[in-house]
């Protein structure tokens, strides 16, 4: 999402954001676009967020600095652009905290979207091997998914799989919520989040990679463990070790760490944790490295940064924007044009002709697709002469 971090002043400028998701539509070779980011940087500094796990990144024009949590972000050796080591999962709400008033109605919790890389029926067929020996196991499961799914890339069989696998008597003892995302690809607060996992014994996650799961971050600083795999690659690991977290290989070896920690308990002071990604502790440091880097660069400093929700906003999971704009269910921008009406909307620049709009959005397609839109411009649009 693009967003404005920091209002420009008379004497300092903004800070204006954008996701990786956006890299293709900001090129100097996308026009109208690159000429408008050229004046915009009269008045801002450009920063790019990166929510998934990117290796090598080549130099991002127009970019002044990358926002990344650790693990996330590894720069291309020539890549001379600042890296802020703060990511989305770095600003986790400061309702994470462990609450020991809160009763523990559930041993086990996951919460996750219906993307098949979610991996859930591994997760159903761990939880098939609690129930066959622990029966009197309390778990939530609490799954998202948009309107209408794609078999390609979402789990579209969960609730029959689910009715099939677990007899009703075992269903007495799973909560099993399934939501849409009609609105936000989180329809749960952070509050609500923070609560279950107050009242639960366990987190776990089945997937293969992620990101930067804030998911993990949120259970942890809430003094919750987590189970995960052994070989979670991208950026899960971060802030996992011995003392906050079991992981397995195999369903059969994630029910043996649920039931140990169900059991035996595992317990951790999650201080230390919160103290790296929890927005009291994290938005200050923040405001402190973008001061920094406005001195580096002989900008002056004045005003504030935009503090709250830091963890939505970063990564585009607010959805403030028109949705004629946006990707659905997120604030990331779909195309140069969207960048171009986001320019005159939220930042008073003149407003995009329909032809602009079109040259635009045909510059930032691959080859074959550049070549068809060029071809209708000229239908339309003949040299003259």
């Amino acid at each position: 999402m693009v967003f404005v971090l920091k209002e420009p002043t008379a004497t300092s400028k903004g800070i204006l954001m954008f996701t990786h998701k956006e890299r293709p539509y900001i090129r100097p070779s996308v026009p109208h676009v690159a000429q408008r980011l050229e004046k915009l940087k009269k008045t801002y500094l450009f920063g790019m967020h990166f929510g998934w796990t990117v290796k090598n990144e080549p130099t991002t024009p127009f970019i002044d600095f990358y926002l990344g949590g650790k693990g996330v972000l590894e720069k291309a050796p020539d890549n001379p652009i600042p890296h802020i080591p703060l990511g989305s999962r770095n600003f986790t709400p400061k309702c994470f905290a462990p609450n020991p008033k809160q009763p523990k109605n559930w041993d086990i919790l996951s919460i996750s979207t219906l993307g098949k890389f979610k991996n859930i029926p591994q997760l159903f067929q761990a939880l098939r091997h609690v129930y066959d020996q622990r029966p009197q196991t309390r778990t939530l499961l609490i799954f998202s998914s948009p309107d209408t799914i794609n078999p390609a890339t979402h789990y579209t069989t969960i609730n029959e799989d689910f009715a099939n696998l677990f007899s009703a008597k075992e269903r007495e003892n799973i909560t099993f919520i399934h939501q849409r995302q009609t609105h936000s690809l989180s329809p749960l607060s952070s509050k609500d989040i923070a609560r279950f996992m107050q009242q639960s014994r366990l987190f776990t996650l089945f997937t293969d990679t992620e990101g930067g799961p804030k998911v993990l971050t949120e259970s942890l600083c809430t003094g919750i463990p987590v189970v995960v795999k052994k070989h979670l690659g991208g950026a899960g690991r971060d802030y996992l070790d011995e003392s906050n977290s079991k992981s397995f290989t195999t369903p059969p070896e994630a029910a043996e760490c649920f039931f140990d920690i169900i059991e035996n308990g595992l317990g951790f002071d999650p201080t230390p944790i919160a103290k790296e990604v929890r927005e009291d502790y994290t938005v200050p440091k923040l405001e402190q490295e973008l001061k920094d880097l406005f001195n580096q660069k002989g900008e002056p400093w004045e005003g504030e940064i935009v503090k709250d929700t830091l963890n939505k906003r970063l990564p585009a999971h607010l959805v403030t924007l028109p949705r004629d704009l946006c990707t659905p269910l997120s604030d990331d921008l779909k195309s140069p044009s969207a960048v171009l009406e986001y320019t005159h909307i939220y930042l008073g620049m003149e407003k995009p002709t329909a032809l602009q709009k079109l040259t635009a959005d045909a510059h930032a397609l691959p080859g074959k697709a550049l070549y068809r839109c060029k071809v209708i411009y000229r239908r339309f649009f003949p040299r003259k002469g």
